[in-house]
């Protein structure tokens, strides 16, 4: 009976042939809109969440008048990384983020990259699974921190570990490091690309710049804060530094600090 069944609808359908592409055209596109809208919302709800500290974890922005109108700014003063634990409680960790487009010199090949210069607590904020090597090299000004598709570019196939590579500054001098660690090409729906990561002192030495001049700006600034509750009062006492910001940047005067969820991803490249 199955198969009588069968064939009455297969009858049917040839003879309304038309209407019959036309509804199995509109069914497949259909379909094929509701898994491209599935996977895209799982995009961006899985966005940053590799993250362990996810929920915690908060961008410092600033707000500046421009042309009449205010305008946000992800660049803050490198001065505030200094001791803004100390001065504000609710603050678990704090880390400075320096990125540059510098080519990096591998025996005689040289390749142009970014490299990210970070406070040690940027690998306890963030979450960069290890592969080889210590996540602790960030520690020693000596190192870098490679990802393994840059492991890859730049040693082939060869343990990465101990090896040596150049990076070189805008006056072209080289600076070498060792490859302390390697960690885990970072997903897509990370507000990251990062693939060379060391010291922010680095930056410091090799762009002959200075952390307590507040005219010193970087590319973001991030901190962790475990309750929520704390908030208010972290971006209250952040007003405290703007006297003096203005003072040394009158051309780039704040109004205000403001912090941003991580999971508003705002993108850092």
């Amino acid at each position: 009976m199955f198969r009588n069944y069968l064939l009455v609808t297969f009858r049917n359908l040839l003879k309304n042939r038309v209407f019959t592409i036309i509804n199995i055209l509109g069914l497949g596109i259909a379909l094929s809109v509701c898994i491209v809208a599935f996977f895209n919302n799982m995009f961006n709800y899985e966005f940053d969440r590799a993250n362990v500290n996810f929920d915690k974890i908060y961008r410092v922005n600033s707000f500046r008048d421009m042309q009449g109108r205010e305008q946000e700014y992800g660049i803050v003063p490198a001065t505030l990384g200094l001791d803004i634990k100390k001065d504000i409680p609710g603050i678990e960790k704090s880390a400075r983020l320096m990125i540059t487009g510098s080519p990096v010199k591998e025996g005689e090949n040289i390749f142009s990259t970014q490299v990210s210069y970070v406070d040690p607590e940027f690998l306890g904020i963030f979450t960069f699974p290890i592969l080889l090597g210590d996540q602790k090299s960030i520690e020693s000004q000596g190192n870098v921190l490679v990802s393994r598709k840059m492991a890859t570019t730049l040693f082939g196939e060869k343990y990465p570990i101990g090896k040596t590579i150049s990076i070189i500054n805008d006056k072209n001098k080289e600076f070498t490091y060792t490859v302390g660690a390697v960690f885990a090409d970072l997903p897509e729906n990370s507000s990251f690309r990062i693939d060379i990561l060391t010291h922010f002192d680095n930056f410091l030495l090799m762009w002959k710049r200075k952390d307590a001049d507040w005219k010193f700006m970087i590319t973001a600034f991030f901190i962790q804060v475990p309750e929520k509750s704390a908030l208010p009062s972290v971006t209250q006492s952040l007003k405290k530094y703007l006297p003096v910001q203005n003072i040394a940047r009158e051309d780039f005067r704040i109004n205000r600090f403001t912090l941003v969820p991580l999971k508003c991803k705002s993108r850092t490249s």
